[in-house]
């Protein structure tokens, strides 16, 4: 949206080249300051720091004291991280999210094993199956052998049985190709 409104010599090359705080500081004058905020991003992200106790510093359109805000719980580390979650799926009215786990990619897997990761119970866990249902064998062999399982059926029976003990999904799931068609007794 700022590009839309930005002086032709702002690029967004030039753009984001700057820091964040550089960034966030042009779009703020640009949309907040210059303007009124009446696009419906604007509107969102105004309804959302209402929401969140700041219609005061939105009135008074200091940057400054909403940044103030958010550093008090980026100050507290990982708890204000969790404080700040709790903040805002209570003022969303969410109990939980689910988060797709894919336990065939070894960059996600680091992160459940080999001991499973306590979070936060408003996040829950699913578990992303596609290259079994897509019949990925080097994906699903790499993933076996990577984890010391058999690479067969029952190897992968039991890697899948233990990712559910690990991550406790609320389901399994998958996306198919298109043209995906389960066979009748296959």
């Amino acid at each position: 949206e700022y590009f839309i409104t930005a002086p032709a010599d702002i690029t967004p090359t030039l753009f984001y080249a700057k820091t964040k705080r550089e960034q966030a500081d042009i779009v703020w004058k640009a949309l907040f300051i210059d303007r009124s905020p009446i696009s419906e991003a604007c509107r969102g992200i105004i309804t959302t720091l209402v929401a969140f106790g700041l219609a005061d510093e939105v009135q008074a359109r200091d940057l400054g004291a909403i940044r103030g805000f958010y550093s008090a719980f980026r100050a507290k580390g990982l708890s204000g991280s969790e404080e700040f979650c709790s903040v805002v799926y209570r003022t969303a009215g969410v109990r939980y999210a689910i988060m797709t786990n894919v336990p065939f990619d070894a960059n996600e897997a680091q992160h459940w094993r080999p001991k499973r990761k306590e979070y936060p119970c408003q996040f829950r866990s699913a578990l992303r199956v596609d290259p079994l249902l897509a019949g990925d064998r080097r994906t699903i062999e790499t993933a076996l052998k990577g984890s010391g399982y058999d690479c067969t059926l029952e190897g992968a029976r039991r890697y899948v049985r233990d990712w559910c003990d690990t991550t406790r999904p609320e389901y399994l799931m998958a996306s198919t190709p298109h043209n995906f068609v389960l066979q009748d007794g296959k």
